[in-house]
């Protein structure tokens, strides 16, 4: 439910729960009672809390017992709003201008498959 307003309408994650909340969402996906903010940030405490074991899993089931020859890194920072976000600090951004925003790492496979992300603050080097 989370993503469900992302490609219609750019928004936050909140943003797509409240504006599905107007729309038929909930009957569309057979819901038996409504949803919230609060039912959002819970399933997002799971999976921060189960993150590595997801990608884990995921990487097993995908790979199927065959190593990569290869992993692949890569960091970029993305602006963001939002004063309660604990990974937030102020960095340069493209245009010379001070921001928030955090820093985002990914690791791939050989062919191009996420395999793991990570947020770090804005202030984390990228080496």
């Amino acid at each position: 439910m989370a993503s469900n307003g992302k490609g219609n309408r750019p928004g936050s994650r909140l943003s797509a729960v409240r504006l599905a909340q107007i729309h038929a969402a909930g009957d569309v996906l057979d819901m038996k009672r409504g949803f919230d903010e609060n039912n959002l940030y819970d399933n997002l405490s799971w999976l921060s809390e189960n993150q590595a074991k997801i990608e884990r899993k995921l990487f097993e089931l995908r790979r199927g017992g065959n190593k990569p020859k290869l992993f692949l890194y890569d960091v970029t920072s993305s602006y963001l709003e939002g004063s309660r976000i604990i990974l937030v600090s102020t960095g340069i951004i493209v245009t010379a201008k001070e921001e928030k925003q955090i820093v985002i790492g990914m690791l791939c496979d050989e062919s191009g498959e996420p395999v793991s992300t990570e947020v770090f603050r804005a202030n984390t080097h990228k080496r």
